[in-house]
This record gives structure tokens, sequence and C-alpha cells, in this order.
């Protein structure tokens, strides 16, 4: 599992502990964002494939937002 130590999910974990700069790189809250995310997740859900692991829904809608 060597995506978890990837560019992205240091960023995130970075950004969950500091509300403001979260906001700012997203434009809405945690809450808000959490809260989007059970909203959709179940429709941007994608299954792994054979060949690689499939991008989780919270970084589609992370890299959507962005």
């Amino acid at each position: 599992m060597s995506f978890i130590l990837g560019e992205y999910y240091r960023l995130v974990q970075e950004l969950k502990a500091h509300d403001a700069r979260f906001a700012t790189y997203f434009h809405m809250n945690l809450p808000q964002f959490e809260d989007l995310l059970g909203h959709i997740a179940a429709r941007i859900t994608k299954n792994d494939t054979n060949f690689r692991e499939a991008i989780s829904p919270e970084q589609r809608l992370a890299v959507t937002l962005r």
C-alpha cells in the first residue's frame, strides 16, 4: 500500500489537522466536505480492476474540487 505515502494522502491528512488551511485549499470546511462525500460517494465509487486499485471516492472528490 505505497499509495498511503503518496503526496495526496500526506497533504490531505495535514490539511484535515488545520481547518483554515483545509477551507482555503478546498473552498469548504471539513464537515461540508465530509457531508458532500457522504451524499455522492456511492455514485463516484469505482471497483478495483485487475491492473490497479481504484481511486477512493474521497480522493476523486478532492481532485474534482481542487
